[in-house]
């Protein structure tokens, strides 16, 4: 492993500062739109009559698979079988594929999994009819149960989380993943199954785990290889 230098330390925790502001705020403006939000999507019909025209159309189940594992583990085979180019292609690159296939689908799996522990902590029920307010679960009950709870989306955690590693991958395709990972996150609130700040916190989850388990970009590896050769490209 090539050590880091302590400016790239600084930058780390420059960025990570930045990150946790940026996801601060955007918590804050995702429950103040909440009830707006959740009016809007459903556009004056009643959740169930929604819900199902909604689910008839077919874009809604693309973006949908958007925040299941299987689609993942689906795109990983993908990956681990044709391998992103690496800036020195070779024999390493089939070992390359294999770890990149096993960055999504750890990256996946922990932020599903953290998004549903999450949901066991606040308890906090789906959205019910325009109108209506937060509901929250017996906290105990909702551990135990773990029943028709909402914050954070686990769907858009998976997704997020997802499309942060496979854009550290293959950065030039990144907005096709950040476009797919959104429309996961709305087409959940457009069933009425989850208010705009549980797919914000969910959206937080996933980036913040992508960012954990993806590969380091190759313009840092480049940058690092250069402090290391003495700045002379050695």
């Amino acid at each position: 492993m090539v050590p880091i230098d302590a400016y790239t330390r600084h930058r780390r925790k420059v960025r990570a500062f930045h990150l946790g502001a940026i996801f601060a705020l955007v918590l804050l403006v995702a429950h103040l739109l909440d009830m707006p939000a959740h009016a809007l999507v459903l556009a004056g019909e009643d959740q169930e009559a929604a819900k199902r025209k909604v689910e008839r159309t077919e874009w809604y189940h693309v973006l949908r698979q958007g925040g299941g594992l299987w689609a993942w583990m689906g795109i990983a085979i993908v990956v681990a079988l044709c391998p992103p180019r690496t800036a020195s292609p070779g024999p390493g690159e089939r070992r390359h594929g294999v770890e990149f296939a096993f960055r999504i689908v750890v990256a996946t799996a922990a932020a599903g999994l953290l998004a549903e522990i999450f949901k066991r902590i606040f308890v906090r029920e789906r959205p019910g009819e325009v109108g209506d307010w937060y509901s929250f679960q017996p906290w105990l009950e909702g551990v135990i149960h773990g029943k028709n709870l909402g914050l954070p989306s686990s769907h858009a955690a998976v997704a997020f989380a997802g499309a942060t590693v496979l854009a550290a991958m293959l950065p030039r395709a990144a907005p096709v993943f950040w476009v797919w990972a959104a429309g996961c996150g709305v087409s959940r609130m457009m069933t009425g199954a989850h208010w705009l700040s549980d797919v914000a916190l969910g959206a937080m989850i996933g980036i913040g785990v992508g960012l954990f388990f993806r590969p380091e970009p190759e313009w840092e590896t480049r940058r690092q290889s250069w402090i290391e050769g003495g700045g002379n490209g050695a």
